[in-house]
């Protein structure tokens, strides 16, 4: 079941020996004593996650053993992901958190302490919160995935190795499937409706490139019909790909990097998903020989440039109905 692009179940073989987020014992260490656990029972929360990826089908969920909905769906790596995370902003041990969340230990007890912290650390009401425990699931994915990167049937969605930051609102709220139910039962009360979601996440994404100096994201403010920017984002994202590729790729391997760095071509593809994945809306290209190196070698003055895919202030529906992808 893909959520296309990155999946649910193509998070699940893939993602099984997932690195730590942070220094604590493995998870698998400190399981091997709850085999029985494992094999037997589904907690209430990874069930809600189960029942939502399954939509229709999951309506037996309750009669299914944990490793039988693991086998169909493969959550375990992004949930426990998105649980080291939590744990780590709250400085709480990630295991517990862990087991109250996909197998029910203690799930009451655990919740309502991890509630206690969301509540002593203003984090009820906090969108950071949200966004940096997403943030870490995507990067999780990112770093689990990286021969997808390099498999010519994916060659359309390399998008997905950018930064949550600079996937858009939409992509971004995929991972809300793994992260929403855990940040409900520890009492984040965040909206996270479709439209609240985009606004927080375009002011946050903004944040989070000044505050690593990306450079990619140069100014946008936010209307009734989107966010309408003042600078293209061709100049400093092309730039970057090509001379510092870590800059924007930041949590993808070396290898990754080195075939980003090496080929300007491949730059231009993920600089070009990424634009539309995040939104011509957002920019006026106003710098024609910047809008050239996104969309094309030039524009045919007679007829204002709309021969073909030469045309840089084509939107991006326009380029992929024009046959971009």
């Amino acid at each position: 079941m893909d959520k296309d692009p990155k999946t649910i179940v193509d998070g699940g073989e893939e993602n099984k020996n997932m690195t730590s987020l942070a220094d604590e014992p493995s998870y698998e260490e400190h399981m091997a004593k709850n085999t029985e656990l494992v094999s037997k029972t589904v907690g209430n929360i990874y069930g809600k996650i189960a029942k939502e990826a399954l939509g229709e089908a999951g309506g037996q969920i309750s009669e299914s053993s944990f490793d039988d909905l693991e086998n169909i769906i493969g959550a375990k790596s992004s949930v426990e992901a998105a649980c080291k995370s939590i744990s780590k902003r709250l400085g709480t041990d990630p295991s517990e958190l862990i087991n109250a969340v996909l197998y029910g230990e203690n799930d009451v007890a655990v919740f309502g302490e991890m509630a206690e912290k969301v509540r002593g650390n203003e984090l009820v009401d906090n969108y950071e919160f949200v966004f940096s425990t997403l943030s870490d699931v995507h990067d999780q994915w990112i770093k689990n995935n990286e021969k997808k990167f390099f498999d010519p049937a994916r060659q359309d969605r390399l998008y997905q190795f950018a930064p949550l930051s600079l996937i858009g609102a939409e992509e971004a709220s995929s991972d809300l499937l793994f992260v929403e139910p855990i940040l409900e039962a520890i009492g984040n009360k965040n909206d996270l409706s479709s439209e609240t979601f985009k606004d927080e996440y375009y002011d946050w994404a903004e944040a989070e490139d000044i505050k690593h100096e990306r450079n990619v994201i140069d100014h946008y403010d936010y209307v009734d019909e989107g966010p309408v920017g003042t600078n293209p984002l061709g100049y400093g994202l092309l730039s970057q790909l090509l001379d510092d590729p870590k800059m924007v790729l930041e949590a993808c391997s070396d290898k990754i990097i080195n075939a980003v760095k090496n080929n300007k071509d491949l730059a231009l593809n993920i600089a070009r998903q990424i634009i539309i994945k995040f939104g011509d809306d957002l920019y006026d290209f106003e710098n024609e020989s910047v809008a050239e190196l996104i969309y094309g070698e030039g524009r045919d003055e007679d007829d204002g440039g709309k021969n073909g895919n030469n045309d840089p202030y084509f939107t991006s529906s326009e380029y992929i109905n024009d046959g971009w992808d």
